[in-house]
């Protein structure tokens, strides 16, 4: 559930990759239809209001199975009750992407925002700052590929280490 902004812990991937992602409806309603979009980090869509594959049991949580590019790249994706009720977003990183980025993605998933970012070293020093690029329904990021590590990323609040993948 977002209950704030949100900032993705990374899922990472191989290229053509059979994986699956999972929704969790609020308080494990059962029979409800789930839709869930991908983009790529240029914000191109990959999947267009797909449903759900199905429910595991009756416990409210339903499947959505895809099979990753063959290609180096992040993926952004949303699982909804139809009607856009409830998103929750996913970051996912498929092989070694070129460019390092870090993503944020907003607490109703809106676009065109301008979200305010610092990154800095465990000394608290700043390293880089500005504003989140706007990818794409909500989704923000910002290029950290010359930066050494270990840093923290903040915007709204919100800070995550660099980890990016879990």
């Amino acid at each position: 559930m977002i209950t704030q902004q949100y900032l993705s812990n990374m899922k990472c991937l191989n290229k053509n990759t059979p994986t699956t992602f999972f929704y969790k409806t609020e308080n494990n309603q059962s029979g409800s239809t789930i839709v869930f979009n991908i983009w790529n980090d240029t914000g191109t869509q990959l999947v267009t209001d797909e449903i759900a594959d199905g429910e595991i049991s009756t416990q409210g949580v339903y499947e959505f199975d895809f099979t990753t590019p063959n290609s180096d790249v992040y993926l952004l994706v949303t699982g909804a009750v139809q009607g856009g009720i409830e998103p929750r977003p996913l970051t996912v990183k498929v092989g070694t992407p070129v460019i390092e980025k870090v993503f944020f993605a907003e607490k109703n998933l809106e676009a065109s925002l301008t979200i305010p970012y610092n990154i800095f070293n465990f000394s608290g020093t700043s390293l880089q700052s500005g504003n989140l690029t706007n990818i794409t329904n909500g989704f923000y990021s910002a290029d950290v590929t010359s930066l050494a590590k270990p840093w923290v990323f903040e915007a709204e609040d919100i800070r995550l280490p660099d980890e990016p993948c879990s």
